[in-house]
C-alpha cells in the first residue's frame, strides 16, 4: 500500500538526493575566488563558469533521486520494491564515491593555485542519510511481505 511507512522513508530519500543536485557540496576559496562543487560541475561563484564538468556524478544523483519514486509506486510487487531498494543503495554508495572523489580532485586540480579554505557542505553526507532511509524501507517491505504471507496461511 502507498500510505505505509516505507513509502515516508523512500519519500526522504527521494528528496535528500533532490536537494543534492540543487546545493553545493562543497565549496574552494582561492584567493579571492570562490569555487563550489554543484552535482554537474565544479563552478565559479563569481563568474557562474563550470571549471571542472562534472557530469557522471549529477547523472547518478538523479537517479539516485528519481528511482526511489518509481518504486513508492511498485507498491503491488514487494519483491521488486526490494530490487529497486538495492539498486538505490548501490547508486547511493556511487553517489558518495563520485561526491568524494570530485572534491578531492577538486582540490588537486586548483592545487597549483593558493588554496585558502576547503568547506564540506551538509549534501556531501545526504547518499549517507539516504542509505539509512533505504535500509529502513526495505525492512518496512519485508516486514509487510511477512504478514501478507502469514495471513495467507490463516486462510
Amino acid at each position: 500500500m502507498i500510505q505505509r511507512i516505507q513509502t515516508v522513508y523512500l519519500f526522504v530519500a527521494a528528496l535528500l538526493m533532490s536537494l543534492m543536485i540543487f546545493f553545493p557540496i562543497a565549496k574552494f576559496l582561492i584567493g579571492g575566488e570562490e569555487l563550489r562543487l554543484m552535482a554537474f560541475g565544479l563552478q565559479s561563484v563569481d563568474t557562474d563558469t563550470v571549471v571542472v564538468s562534472t557530469i557522471y556524478m549529477g547523472i547518478v544523483i538523479v537517479l539516485a533521486a528519481l528511482l526511489p519514486l518509481v518504486t513508492i509506486f511498485c507498491y503491488k510487487s514487494r519483491m521488486t520494491q526490494v530490487r529497486f531498494c538495492l539498486t538505490e543503495l548501490v547508486l547511493l554508495v556511487g553517489a558518495q564515491i563520485f561526491a568524494v572523489f570530485y572534491a578531492v580532485r577538486g582540490v588537486r586540480s586548483i592545487e597549483t593555485f593558493d588554496l585558502n579554505a576547503i568547506s564540506v557542505q551538509l549534501p556531501m553526507l545526504f547518499p549517507f542519510f539516504s542509505m539509512i532511509m533505504i535500509y529502513l524501507a526495505i525492512r518496512g517491505i519485508v516486514r509487510d511481505a511477512k504478514l501478507v504471507k502469514s495471513l495467507d496461511r490463516i486462510r
